[in-house]
C-alpha cells in the first residue's frame, strides 16, 4: 500500500472508531475514496450522507489524528443542527417553516447557528452564539439549555430577531453599548494618538488603522458582560502593540 493509501487508512480507522465512540453509532464509514481524499458518512437515515474532502495540501502538513478530528468535528456539527431542525419542527408544529438560515446571512465569528421560523408570514430569527454551540457537547446539551431559558415560550413572544448565549439571553442593546464604551477606552490610548479606530457595533469588531489592511479584533460578548471595560481596552490594545512590532521585525 503507497504512504497516502496507509495514511488515509489510518484516517478513515480513527474516523470509525470516533463515530462509535462519541455518537454511540455503528461505525460504518461509507463512499471512501483514497484517490480524490473523501470520506462521505450516513447521518442516520440511510439515504443521507456526509462527505468531507481533505485537501491535499493539508493531509500532507497534518496528521491522521488532526484530519479525523476535523471530520468528526464536523460530522458533530452537522449531527447537532439536523437534531436542532427536528427538535424545533416538534416545538412549533404549526409553523409555515423551520430551517437554518445560510451563513451568510449572518457572521459567523458572532453567532454559529441562525434558525428562520416562518408563521402566517411572519418571520422570526433565533441565533445562538459560537461560544454556545461550541461549548456544548452534543444537542442533548443544548437542548437542556434551551428549556432551562424557556426557549419556546421566547421565540413565540419574539418580534424581533432573538439570541442565546451561555449565560442565557441576551440583551443585545447593553452589550452594543458597552461595546461603544470600550471603543471609547480604545481610543483614548496615548499610543493610538493620530491612529484611527472605527468600529461595526453589529458584530463587535474594531478596526484600528496605521497599517493596510486595518488591524481587527472582534470583542468576544462574555468578555463585555464581565464588566472592567477600562481593563478589556487595555488588553485590545496591547495586542495591537504586539501585532504592530511583530510586522516591524
Amino acid at each position: 500500500m503507497a504512504p497516502t493509501n496507509e495514511k488515509f487508512g489510518d484516517v478513515l480507522r480513527l474516523v470509525q472508531n470516533g463515530i462509535y465512540e462519541r455518537f454511540q453509532r455503528d461505525p460504518l464509514v461509507v463512499n471512501f475514496d483514497p484517490r480524490q481524499l473523501k470520506i462521505s458518512i450516513e447521518m442516520g437515515h440511510g439515504t443521507e450522507f456526509l462527505t468531507f474532502t481533505i485537501a491535499a495540501k493539508d493531509f500532507e502538513q497534518r496528521s491522521a489524528r488532526d484530519i479525523a478530528e476535523g471530520v468528526l468535528h464536523g460530522y458533530g456539527d452537522a449531527q447537532k443542527e439536523t437534531d436542532l431542525l427536528r427538535y424545533a419542527k416538534h416545538e412549533f408544529p404549526t409553523a409555515d417553516s423551520v430551517s437554518l438560515a445560510p451563513e451568510g446571512a449572518y457572521d459567523p465569528e458572532v453567532f454559529r447557528v441562525v434558525l428562520e421560523l416562518k408563521f402566517s408570514g411572519a418571520r422570526v430569527l433565533c441565533r445562538f452564539t459560537r461560544e454556545l454551540w461550541d461549548h456544548t457537547a452534543n444537542f442533548a446539551a443544548l437542548q437542556a439549555h434551551m428549556e432551562r431559558y424557556r426557549w419556546r415560550d421566547t421565540v413565540n413572544r419574539a418580534t424581533t430577531p432573538v439570541t442565546l448565549g451561555e449565560t442565557g439571553w441576551i440583551d443585545e442593546a447593553s452589550d452594543e453599548a458597552a461595546f461603544e464604551k470600550v471603543v471609547e477606552f480604545v481610543r483614548e490610548d496615548p499610543r493610538l494618538h493620530e491612529i484611527d479606530v472605527t468600529f461595526e457595533p453589529g458584530n463587535f469588531r474594531l478596526h484600528i488603522s496605521g497599517q493596510k489592511p486595518p488591524w481587527q479584533f472582534r470583542v468576544p460578548v462574555d468578555r463585555l458582560r464581565q464588566g472592567n471595560l477600562p481593563a478589556l481596552a487595555l488588553y485590545i490594545v496591547d495586542r495591537w502593540a504586539e501585532w504592530r512590532e511583530r510586522l516591524r521585525r
